[in-house]
């Protein structure tokens, strides 16, 4: 049985269909009530959004989704959640996550349109290496007596002799992937429902990547690393007043 103090908890959190409401618990600065709050808000993240993730990352793995775009669909996906928790571990767990993004952006590395799209092109080559009988079987024989002596050697035929099966291959999946996206934004857009700015700026760079808006995901991810280099400037006092903040 819940005790009373989560049910009572539990309604103010439901009250929080009238958005102004955390705002005035903010402005009383009742900060155990807005943290709370905050959390149970960033909870929103983890039903729907999380489910459609889930089911979407799993689909899209069987055909051919680049590692990067799977990978990026789960972490920034999660933003909005873990900028809504407790702001000590909170906080961790957005710059790992954000980094992700930055990464892409540092000298001799490829910019995320290049990661996703070579990702497309590298998982439809291990599916043909795969399904097609004479490929297959110089994979299989690979290193050994009148076998290819060297891995790329049987992706460097796929490339050459089945370049037109394999543009297709890259095609199809291309659209099947972008296809099941609309899905994530939708859950995003209706079932995620945050009360801080950071979490809101979680919840906008997950649609950002589910539209596929690159550049409208970089620059959201500029505004969080502001944020967050905003709140490590401040004084401890006032860094849970700042964390807190709300839309």
């Amino acid at each position: 049985m819940r005790d009373r103090d989560s049910i009572y908890m539990g309604l103010l959190y439901e009250s929080l269909q009238e958005p102004n409401n955390y705002a005035k618990y903010y402005q009383q600065g009742d900060w155990e009530t807005c943290t709370e709050l905050a959390r149970k808000a960033g909870q929103t993240q983890r039903n729907i959004p999380e489910t459609v993730m889930m089911q979407t990352t799993l689909d899209i793995q069987k055909h051919g989704a680049p590692a990067m775009l799977v990978h990026l669909l789960e972490h920034i996906g999660d933003l909005s959640h873990r900028a809504q928790e407790p702001h000590g571990r909170a906080l961790t767990n957005v710059h790992d996550k954000i980094r992700e993004v930055e990464r892409t952006e540092q000298p001799n590395c490829w910019n995320l349109e290049k990661e996703i799209e070579e990702g497309f092109v590298g998982n439809a080559e291990y599916q043909l290496v795969r399904e097609i009988p004479e490929i297959a079987r110089l994979y299989k024989m690979v290193g050994k007596p009148g076998g290819p002596d060297a891995m790329y050697k049987v992706y460097d035929i796929v490339r050459t002799k089945y370049k037109d099966q394999l543009q297709q291959r890259v095609q199809d999946n291309r659209k099947y992937v972008f296809a099941q996206l609309p899905a994530y934004v939708q859950a995003h857009q209706q079932h995620n429902n945050p009360v801080t700015l950071l979490g809101q700026y979680g919840k906008e760079a997950a649609i950002l990547l589910g539209q596929l808006n690159l550049n409208g995901l970089r620059e959201k991810i500029h505004q969080i690393r502001q944020w967050l280099d905003k709140y490590e400037s401040l004084d401890p006092k006032e860094q849970e007043r700042f964390f807190l903040q709300p839309l």
